[in-house]
């Protein structure tokens, strides 16, 4: 659902943040903290990880899925940019 969407979905939150009364977040730094969001996101999974001997094979499946989805996205939106 959203892959190819990130910015669509960016900017209905920032339109309605501007419903509530603000209006000094800008589109290019949301999109800047947004891709800098996208980045920590990976090290749930991977510090999850850690204790994978002790994890159920279910729970350490989803851990490599989340991981798998978190490297797609920050492929996608072009992430390592802003850690550059």
């Amino acid at each position: 659902m959203r892959t190819g969407r990130d910015q669509e979905f960016l900017t209905d939150y920032l339109g309605e943040l501007v419903r509530r009364g603000v209006d000094d977040y800008s589109l290019d730094e949301a999109w800047r903290h947004y891709r800098f969001a996208v980045g920590y996101l990976m090290v749930l999974p991977v510090v999850a990880l850690l204790g994978a001997a002790q994890m159920p094979d279910r729970a350490r499946q989803l851990c490599m899925t989340l991981i798998d989805r978190s490297v797609a996205t920050f492929d996608h939106v072009d992430a390592i940019e802003v850690f550059e």
